[in-house]
């Protein structure tokens, strides 16, 4: 009955849109209540700048936080955690590995977990730690909680919920517009003006063509009018007051491809064979796999799809 009623409050939080942080601290006593923790980190995964920023935490101390050298994105328990969708405990990944790494150091805890946040529509919106100071491993009702609380605590973390937490998450000099459904647009405060988001522009045009059917972010690659690339950031809020309007977004861009690595992934992800790639592009197979090469080494991917894949997610695809 417990567990129930700590899912029922993290739910009622989740579509409490109006409840300000509070929320976020309210949600996170429901679970500790459950789960008997000393100490919780919640973060939310910015996907525009592709970093997890803190909401909230407390019962960490400063040596808690190791030497801040650590990413948790990086960290192969946290990857683990995002692969299974299942909580993972400290007991178990303690007995293999030392636990975030130069993220937190947990070593005056005996419990704990990390679990990441998915909506019911499948979007990762961030990650919740938590450790305990005494107690043995999780039992399943625990976890079942933690698990049962996840789609609506990533509603309460999820920066794409409206427009204007997106326009929040934004770096404050990125030039932004809000494409509205009827081709107009509405700027944003003090942000800086761009020719390219003006009302009708080509950029606008494609940029509601790779805007993402559902809630979420996606990005392309594009020429500014100095030859210099840039990245395009759109975003499908899911705020269903936003009536179809996106964020629209461009930044200089810095990618780890050259311009050829970059034309040559995007025909990847469009389909093309190494022998179509050569032919459309006018070099030499032998080329094209060296350029392969590169890009798998680069993006860190073991094959050509996987390169595509992660060239898509991080807006990498250089748009003709």
């Amino acid at each position: 009955m417990q567990q129930a009623r700590a899912v029922a409050a993290v739910a009622t939080e989740a579509v409490r849109h109006d409840g300000g942080p509070g929320r976020v601290h309210r949600a996170l006593d429901a679970v500790a209540a459950v789960t008997g923790c000393d100490a919780v980190v919640l973060a939310a995964w910015d996907p525009v700048r592709r970093e997890h920023r803190p909401v909230e935490r407390w019962g960490y101390v400063a040596d808690d936080l190791a030497d801040g050298s650590g990413d948790i994105a990086r960290d192969a328990g946290y990857q683990l955690a995002r692969r299974t969708r299942a909580p993972l405990r400290l007991s178990d990944v303690r007995r293999r590995r030392p636990a975030m790494d130069g993220v937190l150091a947990l070593d005056r805890f005996q419990e704990g977990l990390t679990h990441c946040l998915f909506t019911a529509d499948g979007r990762y919106t961030g990650v919740l730690s938590l450790n305990t100071f005494e107690g043995g491993p999780y039992d399943e009702a625990r976890l079942a909680t933690v698990v049962l609380a996840g789609p609506f605590l990533a509603e309460i973390v999820d920066v794409t919920a409206s427009l204007r937490s997106v326009a929040a998450a934004l770096p404050p000099a990125m030039p932004a517009v809000v494409l509205h459904r009827d081709g107009e647009i509405t700027a944003l405060g003090d942000r800086p003006v761009c020719e390219q988001l003006a009302p009708g522009s080509a950029l606008l045009a494609r940029a509601r063509l790779r805007a993402p059917i559902g809630p979420g972010v996606a990005g392309f690659l594009v020429d500014d009018p100095a030859g210099r690339l840039a990245q395009v950031v759109v975003v499908r809020p899911g705020d269903p007051g936003a009536d179809g309007a996106l964020l629209v977004g461009l930044a200089p861009a810095t990618p780890t491809l050259s311009r050829r690595e970059l034309q040559v992934v995007a025909l990847i992800a469009d389909g093309f064979t190494n022998p179509e790639i050569a032919e459309r592009l006018q070099v030499s197979r032998h080329t094209v796999a060296t350029h392969l090469g590169n890009i798998l080494e680069r993006l860190g991917t073991p094959t050509r799809g996987a390169a595509a894949a992660r060239a898509v997610a991080e807006g990498l695809l250089l748009d003709a």
